[in-house]
């Protein structure tokens, strides 16, 4: 259980980033009550003890002419996140929450930009706990737990991902849809020794060098996708966003970041909707 407070937290990634001109102070109104600002490298960074979400937070900054490509806003808790079909996703201090504003020329790349990304996190968790995998189409598993998830935006020609990972803290699980579920779990579970702030550093070093070179690539990039791909050959629930669920057995991925699936009418790729494992008693 972690004993630090907010301010103390925040002192923690100020320690972690530490742009050439230092950190100050802002107050913007709207935004997050409490806002340190620090520029580096042409983006901007942010840092606020507490917001409602990072990824409205980076909108609002990006409205404000105050937010460039690779730009980044993290927060110590977040309190209305959203995931993937508009689900809650709070988090608590220990824990990761930050939206990144990727490169314009990300544009278009549609269901392949989340796996890219996933990919990123999972290459750099590879450093800190055993076997990571990617559930598709943006969720980060541990095993068979979630312990992260990806949300990109696309707006007035801007892109935002958000990335939530449980670094200490397990949230409480609030979400069974029929016999089929995936429980949450946390990194230091696994043996993560990392923190939030420096987990972020090394995630956002991977955004820069590698994230259009993956794009660019999508032969390279499926076929790595399938080496971590969570569920690879099971069959599972897909859910289309309608509530409804359906049987499928998961073959691979497309380069375009379909996922391949077996039916009973046959080989079929969805670009839509989201995958559960089926749980039998």
């Amino acid at each position: 259980m972690l004993t630090m407070d907010n301010s103390s937290l925040i002192r923690a990634w100020q320690a972690c980033f530490k742009p050439e001109a230092g950190w100050r102070q802002e107050s913007i109104p709207g935004l997050a009550p409490i806002l340190w600002c620090a520029e580096d490298n042409g983006a901007c960074t942010y840092l606020t003890p507490s917001c409602g979400s990072t990824m409205d937070l980076a909108r609002s900054l990006a409205d404000g002419g105050r937010f460039p490509e690779m730009s980044w806003a993290a927060a110590v808790t977040q309190t209305t996140g959203r995931g993937q079909l508009g689900r809650k996703w709070e988090t608590a201090a220990g824990n990761l929450c930050a939206t990144i504003r990727l490169p314009d020329q990300a544009a278009g790349a549609g269901t392949l930009l989340p796996l890219t990304i996933g990919l990123l996190i999972a290459d750099e968790l590879k450093n800190h706990v055993p076997a990571p995998q990617i559930k598709w189409p943006n969720d980060i598993l541990m095993g068979t737990k979630k312990t992260g998830g990806i949300l990109v935006e696309e707006r007035q020609g801007m892109i935002m991902a958000g990335v939530g990972l449980n670094v200490e803290v397990v949230p409480s699980m609030d979400h069974h849809v029929e016999d089929y579920r995936i429980p949450a779990c946390s990194l230091k579970e696994f043996g993560c020794r990392a923190d939030a702030p420096a987990l972020w550093r090394a995630i956002a070093d991977r955004f820069n060098t590698d994230l259009m070179h993956l794009l660019s690539a999508p032969d390279d990039l499926k076929d790595r996708m399938t080496q971590v791909l969570a569920f690879s050959g099971d069959s599972v629930i897909h859910e289309n966003g309608t509530g409804e669920g359906r049987l499928v057995k998961i073959s691979g991925i497309d380069t375009a970041g379909g996922l391949i699936v077996e039916t009973p009418e046959g080989t079929r790729t969805i670009y839509s909707g989201q995958i559960n494992p089926r749980i039998t008693i």
